[in-house]
């Protein structure tokens, strides 16, 4: 299923007997995920030779995996002195996609020709564009000649040597929990940052730019590709993704091996902005990477007022990182595309 559709659950108990059965419980699958509010333990009386049938519809609102079922069922006298336990089914698992959102434009430019249109266009972001070109040098082929980028400022402008070099990206995911919200929040939370990170990899891998994406389960994790094709591969990942570690993003940035020096950007996607993220966005723009940040603020689903936020934030921004903060009901496309 696909987020926000709807499936309907039929449960169904029959009492083939000529026995009154005073007292039957029932535990679902569930109970410990979002779908608690739909799969409490239900408790019934059931007459000889009779059917009860309860229906369910379960609106799939966020990403993951979900077990739905019957869990136990327990047969009970009225003074509760005995509790005979009943056959149990296997679980049924529903399966939700994330949604895709198609994003018209991020400030990643894949060569460095795309950079210095920016440039003429009069359009920079964060502390500004690094530019593969220069000025003319005796020597230089007139066929590096960038014409206009030249007639702009009225004087001849080449390009450097690697001026169409290919960009890299590195996505990385932040796959700490918040330990202090409540089983709903964190996945609301969840599902906001896996489809912040849908959209990203989406964008990147249908404009073939070569995209690493990364994150910490149990080990670093590298995945590499550069067309549409090894999205949906990541998108299988993505849907049933944990958010279990312990290591922080910040780490993470610091795991991650770099056998290549080129241009690249590194898109960081968290819900934790703390003065370790800083640090790390410090020296990644001191080793001249590109850097943009995506924060999902989790304080509408519950979560802690960060007090700093506005002056890391600011400070980030100084630094020249790109930095895009997301509320749990923003739509991702208007603030991406901002």
């Amino acid at each position: 299923m696909t987020k926000g559709e709807r499936i309907q659950f039929n449960f169904s108990t029959s009492n083939e007997t000529s026995l009154f059965y005073p007292n039957l419980e029932v535990e679902f699958y569930g109970i410990d995920s979002i779908l608690i509010k739909y799969f409490e333990t239900k408790r019934m009386c059931v007459p000889a030779k009779s059917k009860k049938t309860f229906r369910y519809e379960i609106e799939c609102k966020y990403r993951g995996c979900y077990e739905i079922g019957v869990h136990k069922v327990y047969i009970t006298d009225f003074l509760g002195i005995f509790r005979m336990p009943y056959k149990v089914m296997e679980p049924k698992e529903v399966t939700v996609y994330p949604k895709i959102v198609v994003l018209e434009k991020l400030p990643i430019y894949p060569n460095a020709e795309e950079e210095s249109e920016m440039i003429i266009n009069g359009i920079k972001s964060g502390g500004g564009l690094i530019s593969d070109v220069r000025e003319y040098a005796y020597g230089d082929s007139m066929h590096k000649v960038h014409w206009k980028l030249s007639a702009k400022e009225q004087k001849l402008m080449v390009k450097s040597e690697d001026a169409t070099a290919i960009a890299k990206v590195y996505v990385v995911l932040d796959l700490v929990p918040q330990g202090y919200l409540e089983i709903e929040a964190q996945t609301i939370l969840e599902d906001k940052l896996v489809e912040c990170a849908v959209a990203v990899l989406y964008y990147c891998l249908n404009q073939e730019i070569p995209t690493t994406f990364c994150y910490f389960q149990k080990e670093l994790r590298i995945h590499k590709g550069k067309d549409l094709a090894y999205f949906y591969e990541l998108y299988e990942l993505l849907f049933k993704m944990k958010f279990q570690s312990q290591v922080p993003i910040d780490k993470v940035f610091e795991m991650i091996p770099e056998l290549e020096v080129c241009r690249s950007y590194w898109i960081g996607i968290t819900s934790d902005l703390n003065y370790e993220l800083y640090d790390q966005v410090n020296r990644c723009i001191s080793e001249d990477k590109q850097v943009i940040l995506i924060y999902v603020n989790p304080e509408q689903v519950g979560g802690i007022v960060n007090d700093e936020k506005n002056v890391i934030s600011e400070a980030l921004i100084r630094l020249g990182a790109i930095y895009y903060e997301i509320n749990i009901d923003d739509e991702l496309n208007q603030v991406l595309n901002s």
